[in-house]
């Protein structure tokens, strides 16, 4: 009887040593999983801003194409003599 008694919290000893291990490696997963989720979110908002700075160069460029056109059509039209055709700007 007290083989079995012994036996009994022996095996106890060993099953409370395991839930031990696996809860402290489920705590550990679980900070490394907050981890990921925090550095994924930052990156999302450097994605984000570097998206908007790009649309809004891509505006600013496309604004200064139309006004460097329209400025060309300008000086064209001071250039060149009455009676002559303008030449096409591409």
């Amino acid at each position: 009887m007290r083989e079995r008694d012994g036996t009994a919290a022996g095996t106890q000893q060993s099953v409370k040593s395991l839930e031990i291990g696996q809860i402290t490696a489920l705590a550990d997963l679980r900070s490394r999983v907050e981890r990921c989720n925090m550095s994924i979110a930052r990156m999302t908002t450097d994605i984000r801003a570097a998206l908007d700075a790009t649309h809004s160069l891509t505006v600013r460029q496309q604004q200064q194409y139309t006004h460097l056109v329209d400025r060309i059509h300008q000086l064209d039209t001071k250039v060149l003599k009455p009676g002559q055709s303008q030449l096409p700007l591409f």
